[in-house]
């Protein structure tokens, strides 16, 4: 009999990549996550921003018909950039930084 994935159990990386293929955030997403994400930080001209001004200022870049990101969702894609080394999301302050 096939185990739930217990939520407070480490998972691998490898095992995190896999999720991200199979549901969590499709690769497309999660690529223009990551780009309007970087546009977002260039055009603030600064490397923290909060966790809300970021996802205002993703949706705001997104391409025309492109749906918007949910909190879910974007902080899920923000995950799967953090273990990229792309952003740093520090829980405490509710801010994110851009890792160059």
């Amino acid at each position: 009999m096939p185990q739930s994935h217990n939520p407070l159990t480490p998972v691998s990386p490898g095992a995190k990549k896999r999720g991200r293929e199979t549901g969590r955030i499709s690769g497309n997403r999660l690529d223009s996550l990551q780009s309007v994400t970087s546009r977002a930080f260039n055009d603030k001209g600064e490397s923290e921003m909060s966790l809300s001004e970021l996802l205002k200022r993703v949706n705001t870049n997104l391409m025309s018909g492109e749906p918007l990101f949910e909190d879910t969702e974007f902080r899920e894609g923000l995950d799967e950039l953090e273990a990229r080394n792309k952003v740093m999301v520090i829980a405490e302050s509710d801010l994110v930084v851009q890792i160059m």
